[in-house]
């Protein structure tokens, strides 16, 4: 576990001292490191061996023809898993994409936030280790997601829609994400803006429609006999920022169709909180929830900057890294699952072997 815990303290110093968002080189290092850490993990995550088994049974499949090929339910996740498979790589590879994929996506959308330090401090305990280690699809589908808000901020919806539709590719479940531009639209859009807006309401219910709602009975008839241990945990951090952010929203300093969007996602979070109470399936609960971490790292991002209960900047930094840290700790210590994720191993170190 100590590998976890050095790369927490790493950036919970830099989370204290930084002064604004980083250079060029300071994010391709970050997306070269996380990639490494994330895509070059050896046996780590709960999942691991069950991606393990399924490459083993694409090696004895021929790859599909085109017909059947379009058919799949998720092409671009098992294409890369073909290719491993059968070419070269393995399980590394399908890691290694996913994690560069994911960790493009999360250092470009912590750079765009005012402590970008402590927007990845926040995501480090859960996000990246717990989500990006042990869900690889999701855990793309997260990174993809991210990226997708950043252009659908700068109302940029066609690159929005693109980066949503390449996300569907490797888990379908961020097509929920499309929901987000039909429920932010300005009044005061131009008629240019109107069209590629009902181009895209259009292009959501088809995709609603052909692709998400069929698959959404048989994920609740999976996810009904299961039970997520930490879901209320995990929901209930969610919806402490959520209500932080409802509470606070008048004095972030963003545009009104990003404030727009983080409320929605705030919704969101309450409705997952809800949803657990009233008993729906807490794996699938817990599972949906994953789309709304961004909002954790532009609550804790902006918060320090508020004077709320007139306390400074640096201050609120340093609670809401002990935070991160109590997370961290909690989580390896306690964690149902936590044992899978230890020791941490890497096959590009000598010391992979050994329990670290």
């Amino acid at each position: 576990m100590l590998p976890y815990f050095l790369v927490w303290a790493y950036l919970g110093a830099q989370a204290v001292t930084e002064k604004g968002r980083w250079s060029q080189n300071t994010i391709l290092r970050l997306i070269i490191f996380f990639t490494i850490l994330i895509g070059c993990r050896h046996e780590v995550g709960g999942d691991w061996f069950n991606y393990v088994r399924e490459l083993g049974y694409l090696k004895q499949e021929d790859f599909p023809t085109f017909s059947e090929f379009i058919k799949l339910p998720e092409q671009g996740f098992y294409l890369l898993s073909w290719i491993g498979a059968n070419w070269f790589g393995e399980i590394y590879l399908v890691n290694l994409i996913s994690a560069f994929v994911f960790s493009l996506g999360l250092i470009l959308f912590c750079n765009d936030q005012p402590k970008p330090w402590l927007a990845l401090l926040t995501a480090f305990p859960y996000l990246v280790i717990v989500v990006a280690m042990g869900y690889t699809r999701q855990g793309l589908a997260v990174g993809v997601e991210m990226i997708a808000i950043l252009a659908l901020q700068k109302e940029k919806l066609l690159t929005f829609l693109g980066w949503i539709s390449f996300g569907s590719i490797f888990h379908r479940t961020i097509l929920a994400i499309l929901l987000l531009p039909a429920v932010t639209i300005s009044p005061s859009l131009k008629f240019s803006k109107l069209v590629r807006t009902a181009l895209l309401v259009l292009a959501s219910y088809g995709l609603y429609v052909k692709v998400f709602e069929p698959i959404f009975h048989k994920w609740l008839l999976y996810y009904a006999a299961m039970e997520s241990q930490g879901a209320y945990i995990r929901v209930g951090i969610c919806l402490f920022y959520a209500l932080i952010f409802l509470l606070t929203q008048n004095r972030y300093q963003l545009s009104n169709l990003s404030l727009r969007i983080w409320r929605i996602l705030a919704l969101g979070a309450v409705a997952a909180a809800i949803g657990l109470l009233v008993g729906l399936p807490s794996t699938m609960v817990d599972r949906m929830a994953l789309y709304l971490i961004p909002l954790q790292m532009v609550v804790a991002s902006h918060l320090p900057f508020q004077g709320t209960f007139r306390l400074s900047p640096s201050l609120w930094t340093k609670i809401l890294a002990l935070i991160s840290l109590l997370i961290l700790t909690v989580w390896i210590s306690l964690g149902t699952y936590s044992m899978f994720w230890v020791p941490y191993k890497n096959f590009l170190l000598p010391l992979y072997l050994l329990p670290i």
